[in-house]
């Protein structure tokens, strides 16, 4: 039976983004291994990327989340809206939930992380290449529920008068003084989640820690 994703179609040019030259090549190793007669451009950068991309078609994207010159994100981003059809692999250090949903938003296909091992990240590769979505098992095992909210969470606007009635709750627990653990024992819901809330609510008041939300909470007199 034919490999679906080893036939002939694979062909063209796939471009490998990663500022360590070591992964780079090992990802291009890992394409060479699934689509032996593909070429397969490197670069170091976002900016390099968008060169090489201006200068032909590109056959599938596999790009490093964080870059020297930029998030990684922005390169997905555009080339999604150059090529709606484009394969995109991201991969990253950070293994968050709530990024993998705002990438996969994004427009990438498949998410792996760079600690799986080279069996991981080449199905994952072969996965993207078909046509199909990959994400790590442990995102897939987070409950609907708490993964739509960590979604709303990652992807709220950054304005005060944007919170949600579960980032209020959050932010009222903030200025009782409790901490994630507690807030999350309170709320029943993973850390993980809290975590991404506070976040959300410093993006939204502008600040940088617990104490200047809690004022600002005050100032905008948000809970009352």
């Amino acid at each position: 039976m034919t490999d679906p994703v080893a036939g002939p179609d694979l062909g063209g040019s796939y471009l490998v983004v990663d500022d360590h030259p070591l992964m780079r090549e090992a990802m291009a190793s890992l394409v060479r291994d699934i689509a032996p007669a593909a070429a397969v451009a490197m670069a170091g950068s976002v900016a390099e990327a968008l060169r090489l991309a201006d200068s032909g078609v590109i056959r599938a994207l596999i790009v490093d989340l964080n870059l020297p010159d930029g998030d990684g994100a922005v390169l997905v981003t555009e080339l999604r809206r150059r090529s709606p059809e484009l394969p995109i692999l991201v991969l990253t250090a950070c293994e968050d939930h709530a990024q993998v949903r705002r990438l996969i938003a994004a427009g990438a296909t498949g998410f792996a992380p760079k600690s799986a091992g080279p069996a991981t990240l080449s199905a994952a590769l072969r996965l993207v290449l078909a046509g199909q979505t990959y994400v790590p098992p442990l995102m897939l095992a987070l409950p609907d529920a708490e993964a739509d909210e960590i979604s709303e969470a990652a992807t709220m606007a950054p304005t005060a008068g944007k919170l949600t009635p579960r980032q209020l709750e959050v932010l009222r627990l903030v200025c009782d003084g409790l901490s994630n653990k507690h807030i999350s024992r309170r709320l029943g819901l993973a850390e993980r989640t809290i975590k991404v809330h506070v976040g959300a609510i410093f993006r939204a008041l502008g600040v940088s820690n617990r104490t200047q939300a809690a004022r600002e909470a005050r100032t905008q007199r948000l809970l009352d």
